[in-house]
């Protein structure tokens, strides 16, 4: 397991977007086909009837100075 994150960053455009999760990830995907390209991060849940599990996806989009 790993911390949920990732960056991908376009040093001829200089900009960059990054993914932080509030969760561990057992796996990262990451696939593209042309000029698009996605990294995916997976989220094991594994819960019991009537429990609830909550977590959080944040995305930064910035300039490369």
């Amino acid at each position: 397991m790993a911390d949920a994150e990732w960056a991908l960053e376009n040093t001829i455009s200089r900009i960059g977007i990054s993914e932080t999760g509030s969760f561990q990830t057992n796996t990262v995907n990451l696939w593209g086909w042309g000029h698009a390209i996605s990294p995916e991060l997976f989220f094991d849940i594994h819960i019991q009837a009537g429990q609830s599990v909550d977590w959080s996806r944040t995305y930064h989009i910035y300039a490369i100075d």
